[in-house]
């Protein structure tokens, strides 16, 4: 008798279609003959296996490709690990919509063995979401939807990461929904057992409850151990996450468990994919650790949610190497307007551009409603050529304003004059520095205005501004300008003057730092001493690259 043996890897493989033919024309001819006795029985089982192989991880592929809850995984363990019957959590006419219908326990203690089938189907699994995920479903006042899934027992998720497998590398999607009883001071969160180097986007939703009101209790403590382990890893478990929600209540995270961190904005920072970023911030206050929140970067963030109960402060800032525009600021400047609460919440702004030599009057009209500004900073090689209508708008819209620079590298191409300066003096009392660009200064610029147009003073409370930046314009009496700038400020310490001309016939740096100490010794003793006379010093340095005189107050 003669036996063939056969392998699946000996069997040339053949098109799927092609079986088909060849299996049904044969069915066909020798319907009334066994299937062992054909002579291409052995190669259309080969390929018969081969084909269902194939379906069954295209089926595999569909039907694991998103989950709504991780009660599925529960599922794929043996029946005797788990009770027929689950036990329905509480219930009551305010609590009703919002507890989960099932809650899953273990009957018995669980073993690697348990999870067999799991590691067989976890490859295929793509997204972890609920069924409805939806931002108007979790925002709503009623999680109904969004609740109605099976959950895992804490004891269960204890068992369950003695013996977890890392086995959903290929994860792209974690929706996580969880409602946890506040009364049990202790609920793990295990979502570092899901996270792989494929995880693209996390968003993790806790509601804490009290177990016998099911209302939110924000007056206990609770205490997540597993949660700190996961940001902590987060930059390194999945370093390409582009999307990161973080709804639940983080006061009551950080007390406690991430006391110690400050802040899970601290590891957030550290992703270098991440572009969206929506979490609830504690106010300052409620942290225990009086250390100042480590500041990130943030390399690709490009939305950012922010709510809280309180936000007092914070600051956003953004950095773009790349070549400015005129258009980029305004475009930017009315993106920041249009915030729902900008006009009364932002008190600072600082704009760093690259490549912009200036920029028109009128770029700066969508910051003129921001009632509440009290710091407004251009950096980088970048001026704006006011003028005196602007300025004008800019005094009486920021009357809370403290510092206003307009320029880091003056232009010539500005209209301002040093008249204009009068509307600060007389709309913004809390002034401190202040930096415009002037035009030229002439003999006959110091025409004093008509006297409606004088600012009328506070001889008990004079103005405060201690520093004024003035440009480069050219100066024929300094002691004049001098005079006139104590007039409206009479606090005023120091000028800052940009001029060229100071570089020339082959001057050494050194010896400009040379005369720089010199002068600035000279300045300073006046200064202490009789404080009546100007002085006048060069500040050349590598940083600046640009000469400035320093003037004292004159009366």
């Amino acid at each position: 008798m003669y036996t063939r043996q056969c392998t699946a890897s000996s069997v040339p493989r053949r098109a799927p279609r092609v079986l088909y033919c060849k299996t049904s024309t044969s069915s066909y001819r020798d319907s009334n003959r066994e299937l062992g006795r054909n002579t291409n029985s052995l190669d259309a089982l080969a390929n018969l296996a081969r084909t269902s192989r194939l379906l069954h991880r295209y089926a595999s592929q569909e039907l694991w490709h998103t989950l709504p809850s991780f009660a599925p995984i529960f599922w794929t363990m043996p029946e005797d690990a788990y009770p027929h019957e689950r036990p329905r959590g509480p219930w009551a006419w305010h609590i009703g919509s919002m507890m989960p219908a099932k809650t899953l326990t273990a009957s018995r203690p669980l073993k690697p063995d348990d999870l067999a089938r799991l590691s067989l189907y976890a490859p295929f699994v793509r997204r972890i979401a609920p069924r409805c995920s939806s931002n108007r479903v979790r925002r709503a006042p009623s999680f109904r939807a969004a609740y109605t899934d099976f959950d895992l027992s804490p004891e269960l998720w204890e068992m369950l990461q003695a013996i977890w497998p890392r086995n959903f590398l290929h994860l792209e999607v974690l929706e996580y929904r969880q409602l946890a009883d506040i009364d049990r001071k202790s609920y793990a969160h295990p979502l570092h057992l899901f996270i792989g180097p494929s995880l693209k986007k996390l968003d993790f939703a806790v509601s804490y409850l009290n177990k016998l009101t099911g209302w939110a209790d924000r007056r206990t403590d609770t205490r997540d151990p597993t949660l700190e382990v996961f940001l902590k890893q987060l930059p390194l478990l999945a370093p390409h996450i582009t999307n990161f929600t973080f709804s639940t209540e983080v006061r009551d995270l950080a007390q406690d468990a991430l006391s110690e961190a400050l802040c899970a904005l601290h590891h957030l920072s550290t992703l270098p994919a991440l572009r969206r970023l929506d979490i609830k911030v504690p106010p300052r206050d409620e942290l225990r650790s009086a250390e100042p929140w480590p500041t990130g970067k943030f390399a690709a963030l490009r939305d950012l949610y922010m709510s809280a109960v309180r936000i007092d402060e914070y600051s956003i800032t953004v950095d773009v190497r790349e070549p400015s525009s005129t258009g980029t600021f305004h475009a930017l400047a009315s993106e920041i307007l249009a915030h729902p609460s900008s006009q009364t919440s932002i008190r600072s702004l600082e704009f760093t551009l690259h490549w912009v030599e200036v920029l028109p009057p009128e770029a700066l009209e969508p910051l003129l409603p921001l009632s509440a500004l009290e710091d407004l900073v251009l950096v980088g090689h970048v001026c704006a050529a006011v003028d005196d209508g602007t300025l004008c708008a800019m005094a009486q819209a920021w009357n809370k304003i403290r510092r206003l620079t307009l320029y880091k590298m003056p232009h010539h191409a500005t209209q301002a004059t040093v008249h204009s300066l009068r509307h600060f003096a007389r709309y913004c009392p809390q002034l401190e520095r202040l930096d415009v660009p002037l035009s030229h200064i002439t003999p006959f610029t110091f025409a004093l205005p008509a006297s409606m147009d004088h600012p009328q003073f506070d001889t008990l409370r004079p103005h405060p501004l201690k520093r004024l930046g003035v440009g480069r314009p050219e100066l024929h009496d300094e002691a004049a300008l001098a005079a006139y700038l104590s007039s409206l400020f009479p606090t005023l310490r120091v000028i800052e003057h940009c001029w060229e001309g100071v570089i020339s016939n082959g001057e050494a740096w050194g010896e400009l730092e040379e005369e720089e100490d010199r002068i600035t010794d000279r300045c300073i003793c006046e200064d202490q001493g009789a404080g009546k006379k100007l002085a006048r010093g060069k500040d050349c340095t590598l940083r600046d690259e640009e000469p400035r005189i320093q003037a004292g107050k004159r009366p």
